[in-house]
């Protein structure tokens, strides 16, 4: 019997991934303005790591039916 899954539907994992994009941004006042500024730079492992799942575990998530529709 396998673990129970961390992250149950493709809209969960959309979520998250959207997260974690948005956690590697940072909006910065400048004069007249702000933009935003990239912090970090976007990785499998940061993705993971953010998700709460280790990188191999990623990618049996990445490799399950039920999951496509995030790629």
């Amino acid at each position: 019997m396998g673990r129970h899954k961390k992250i149950k539907t493709a809209d969960e994992m959309a979520e998250k991934i959207e997260a974690y994009f948005e956690s590697c941004w940072v909006e910065e006042s400048v004069k007249g303005g702000s933009i935003r500024k990239q912090i970090k730079p976007y990785t499998i492992c940061g993705l993971a790591s953010f998700i709460g799942i280790d990188r191999k575990t990623l990618l049996v998530y990445q490799n399950l039916g039920q999951y496509r529709d995030w790629e």
